[in-house]
């Protein structure tokens, strides 16, 4: 395809919020596929084609967006930014038609957040206005993109929206005139978005409709868009990469020195109703630590319940202890904000016998934890679970870890908490749903431990507003869930059988924007496994109806979201840490209490197709 060497300026608009990838922590433009900044992916492609001058409209966090850009080296174009009041913008158009003081001669204009496979601007031909298409229906639906176009037998633009079922997609690159903006800004608020303005533009001037060619392309704008947009960035690093080196042509090494380690990792659990209000009465931190700077991690919502009361009674029984208080929910588990409370700590002042000490849900136990492991290569923790998914699960671990943009628990390390105070009082307080997702995980363990737990969780779902209650179903999920802790980390049982319903869990909660809680998440997790058992002949009809009777009991979502696609869970999948030689690996139930075992191996194979079928099956049910 011909190139278009008359046009020299080109219009990135990276002023969006990007709502559906606020959950990445980052500016849209800067969010990451293949290493770099969507947005450094159109700016490489408009350099290809000899593109000097481009122009950035930025506005929501625009000092970010420029101080990456501003200097950067794999950018050899010149760069203009323009600010751009978002608030006071409403449309795409309006943010377009901003552009005439600016433009005087025909450009190119794209998102900044298109990835393709191909250079999209190797199409456009001519200077007149332009809009590029993708004319392949499979190909543009899993683009991400939502808005089409259709045209009549001429070539005119006579249709264009987010809610059209038919016609060509809209790729969200454009040639445009300095004729549009002045067009478009004489018609003033009569335009409400950039669709109406190709149709109308289309009654009076010719916007030709021009075709992408070949290779996929994705408009990033949701988990699920990212992550297809990340393997086709792995395809395209791999097909650059350099043949291997033939194996049989090095050398071994000669060793010269070797030196290990061997460490205990041990933590001690104290379950005790009503403890939480007994703090300074008792020796929760060691004599040998008294003199140090120590931190309650809490969130907002713990705070106001027990976050003062904590830390008056530590502060009483002779500790000197400092509050610490983030946003609550899932969006804190980042490393955004562990380098910002890292940097609040060593401000305050710490030492090697400082403690930090969690006070709250998964999410407070996880930054707590990973933490404690990383500031001065390990300080003192003490986990405070006021939750029933930390209480047990999210606490009782030495897996301390954040999330990153593909997923969760990607940054982490293996560190023991010195004690594990658990209240079972404290579950009194929380909400319905919160309570229930922590029980997902007691229901995994009864699934693929214990048939007798499961029975008990069957006759005791309607009763967990009794704290005896609450307290045995703590208690007999540790039971089953230390052994796993206190045995050999290499023995496959060990490893496996906490992660059930995980692999397909994690993908379902990250690509859910983790509107589904973790508990929720695995829960819909383990009922696909249960499906992919029944499809490869594991396990029997009856195991698969338990697994979404008891979840139901238990009020726990059991069907993957519709909005979330086979496909999107299979490449999510490509992520989890157990999937190997392009297969998924994970615990398969053969029966309620009871795994799959195959020659000491618990993690076994699954193709991913299987998958997507149990996916679809699942979606399927009524």
């Amino acid at each position: 395809m011909s190139i278009n060497t008359r046009i020299k300026k080109a219009v990135i608009l990276a002023a969006g919020r990007g709502a559906r990838l606020d959950r990445l922590n980052s500016p849209k433009p800067l969010v990451k596929v293949g290493g770099k900044p969507l947005i450094l992916w159109i700016i490489k492609n408009l350099e290809a084609i000899g593109i000097e001058d481009i122009i950035i409209t930025i506005g929501d966090r625009n000092r970010e967006v420029k101080s990456i850009l501003t200097g950067n080296e794999d950018i050899k174009a010149n760069i203009v930014f323009i600010d751009v009041d978002v608030g006071s913008i409403n449309t795409l158009a309006r943010s377009v038609a901003a552009l005439e003081q600016y433009i005087d001669e025909p450009f190119y204009l794209a998102a900044s957040d298109l990835v393709f496979e191909r250079n999209p601007f190797e199409c456009f031909s001519g200077i007149s206005s332009q809009v590029l298409v993708d004319k392949n229906d499979t190909r543009a639906d899993q683009s991400g993109a939502r808005s089409r176009v259709r045209v009549d037998v001429s070539g005119r633009i006579v249709q264009a929206g987010h809610d059209l079922n038919k016609g060509f997609m809209q790729t969200g690159v454009y040639v445009l005139s300095p004729e549009f903006l002045s067009w478009l800004n004489s018609e003033g608020s009569c335009i409400e978005s950039m669709d109406n303005a190709l149709v109308a533009y289309s009654k009076l001037h010719s916007i030709e409709t021009i075709y992408l060619g070949d290779g996929e392309w994705y408009d990033v704008n949701t988990p699920a868009i990212h992550v297809r947009a990340e393997l086709l960035a792995r395809s395209l690093m791999n097909q650059t990469q350099f043949d291997s080196l033939d194996a049989s042509s090095l050398h071994s090494l000669d060793i010269s020195y070797t030196f290990s380690r061997t460490r205990i990792m041990q933590t001690n659990i104290i379950v005790e109703q009503g403890i939480l209000n007994s703090l300074g009465q008792r020796q929760i931190i060691s004599k040998s630590h008294r003199n140090s700077n120590h931190y309650i991690l809490t969130d907002s919502n713990v705070d106001e319940l027990y976050g003062e009361a904590a830390l008056l009674g530590l502060s009483k029984a002779g500790y000197k202890v400092q509050k610490l208080v983030v946003v609550p929910g899932e969006t804190s588990k980042n490393i955004h904000l562990y380098s910002q409370i890292a940097d609040e700590i060593f401000s305050r002042g710490l030492d090697k016998y400082s403690i930090i000490i969690s006070l709250g849900g998964g999410v407070l136990n996880n930054i707590a934890g990973f933490l404690a492991s990383t500031l001065y290569r390990g300080i003192g923790l003490i986990h405070i679970p006021t939750t029933s998914m930390a209480q047990v699960d999210a606490a009782i671990d030495f897996k301390q870890a954040v999330n990153a943009s593909f997923g969760k628990n990607l940054f982490g390390s293996y560190y023991p908490a010195q004690t594990i105070i658990i209240d079972p009082c404290a579950l009194l307080s929380l909400p319905k749903r919160n309570l229930y997702d922590g029980f997902a995980e007691s229901i995994k363990h009864a699934l693929v431990q214990d048939s007798e737990f499961l029975a008990f969780l069957y006759a005791n779902a309607k009763n967990i507003d009794n704290v005896d209650v609450l307290e045995e179903i703590i208690r007999r999920t540790l039971a089953l869930k230390v052994p796993l802790l206190n045995g050999d980390i290499k023995d496959d049982y060990n490893e496996m059988l906490p992660q059930y319903g995980h692999s397909v869990g994690h993908a379902v909660e990250h690509l859910s924007g983790y509107e589904l809680f973790h508990g929720e998440a695995v829960a819909v997790g383990m009922c696909v496994v249960a499906e992919i058992a029944r499809l490869m002949g594991i396990c029997s009809d009856d195991v698969v109806e338990k697994h979404y009777k008891i979840c139901e009991q238990y009020y726990l979502p059991t069907r993957v979201p519709k909005a979330i696609l086979p496909e999107d869970v299979v490449n999510t999948i490509r992520y989890d840490k157990h999937f190997l030689l392009e297969r998924a690996h994970m615990a398969l139930p053969v029966k309620l209490g009871a795994c799959l075992e195959e020659k000491g191996v618990y993690g076994l194979p699954v193709d991913l197709e299987f998958v997507r079928q149990a996916v679809f099956i699942n979606q399927s049910r009524k």
